[in-house]
């Protein structure tokens, strides 16, 4: 049996929602609303709402591939602007 301090559920396949919102920062209403906006995938088991590990890395390197799109293009911007 493990404990919940047990290095071993660290590998735990899937994680309650709640857990898996503190772990990438996010509170437990705006998960559900990502949930609901399709970008966080999620499931079910009985009563609880589940995430996989994967499912949460998917979510936050789509925010980062997203942020940093918005960052090239506005460095892009000045150099542009240097060529006038």
């Amino acid at each position: 049996m493990t404990s919940k301090k047990d290095p071993a559920s660290n590998e735990r396949l899937a994680i309650p929602l709640s857990q898996g919102a503190q772990m990438i920062g996010i509170g437990l209403s705006y998960a559900y609303r990502l949930i609901e906006l399709g970008q966080l995938q999620s499931f079910k088991i009985g009563r609880r709402r589940m995430v996989t590990r994967e499912a949460l890395a998917s979510y936050v390197a789509a925010q980062v591939a997203e942020a940093g799109g918005r960052r090239r293009a506005l460095k892009q911007c000045p150099s542009s602007t240097e060529q006038s």
